[in-house]
This record gives C-alpha cells, sequence and structure tokens, in this order.
C-alpha cells in the first residue's frame, strides 16, 4: 500500500465510525507507516507445527469436491482411508496449513510424487529430469498454481526422499 493510501486509511483509523472494526491483514507490516502500527493490536497466525496439522486433519472429513478424480468411483468410506494413510505425509509438506494438506489430497499429489520415486521412495539415480517431471505433473492439475513447493521437501542431492 503507497504512503498516501496508508495516510487515508490512518484518517479511518483514527475516527472510526462506532459500529466499524478493521481487520488488517499485511505480510509485511514493517511496510506500515509507524502511526498505523500504533494503533494497532498486532495478532499473529503462525503456522501450526506439524503435530497441530496432524491433530486437525484428523478432524476432517473429505467433503466430495475435494476427492481425487482417481478415487471419483470409489467410496466415501474408501476416500476416507486414503485420507488417513495420507495424513501423516501430508500434514508433513503442508507447512503447517491443513487447507493446503486437503488441496493437495484433492490433487492426488501424492499419488503423482511417487511417479518419479523408485520402490524405496528413493529417487531413481541417474534421472536428474525427473527430479522436475513431477511437479509440472501436479501443475496440470493446479489451474494455474505452482508446486516447486512439494519438490523442495524433498532432498534431491542426495537421492532420499524426506517421507
Amino acid at each position: 500500500m503507497r504512503e498516501e493510501a496508508q495516510n487515508s486509511l490512518l484518517k479511518l483509523l483514527e475516527e472510526p465510525p462506532d459500529y466499524w472494526l478493521f481487520l488488517l491483514v499485511a505480510d509485511q507490516v514493517e511496510w506500515l507507516l509507524p502511526t498505523i502500527r500504533s494503533r494497532l493490536i498486532e495478532l499473529r497466525f503462525d503456522p501450526l507445527s506439524e503435530k497441530e496439522t496432524e491433530q486437525v486433519l484428523e478432524t476432517i472429513t473429505v467433503p466430495e469436491d475435494c476427492r481425487p478424480a482417481a478415487l471419483a468411483d470409489m467410496s466415501q468410506d474408501a476416500v476416507q482411508e486414503r485420507w488417513r494413510q495420507q495424513r501423516p505425509v501430508l500434514a508433513r509438506l503442508a507447512g503447517g496449513s491443513a487447507g493446503k494438506a486437503l488441496e493437495w489430497f484433492r490433487l492426488d499429489a501424492l499419488t503423482l510424487r511417487g511417479r518419479d520415486a523408485g520402490p524405496s521412495g528413493t529417487i531413481w539415480p541417474g534421472r536428474p529430469a525427473g527430479v522436475y517431471q513431477w511437479p509440472a505433473l501436479v501443475d496440470e492439475r493446479m489451474t494455474g498454481q505452482k508446486a516447486w513447493c512439494l519438490w523442495n521437501c524433498c532432498c534431491c542431492c542426495c537421492g532420499t526422499a524426506c517421507f
């Protein structure tokens, strides 16, 4: 937000109508003017820990619209079982975001990830192209979003996966 816009916002913050409540969301709080920051109560929403993420995921029943296309013909019980099996890995990869874990389940990202993994979960030696192939496969299902962060969770240099 430009300084001029922040100054306009400051006027509203100084004399808001009684019935207004402002919720300002910023990932770079230090970019706000000090006069604005001095009038705010900061609430941090840090990512959940891996354990907390998994606990949240345990409470989720996969809705029909989050079912992977590959599981379209399976019963809801079978989908829930697949979700139960994948939750620990999804919790680890999601970086504290249950929503991200659910989206990766919907995209069937772990199945796509497995296409480039060998039988023991290691990356096939001598196949550096495979290192970059699987995020592209996920990208096909992500309507323009990038999936590079999924691959960054693996140690490509030593050839072993983190899960």
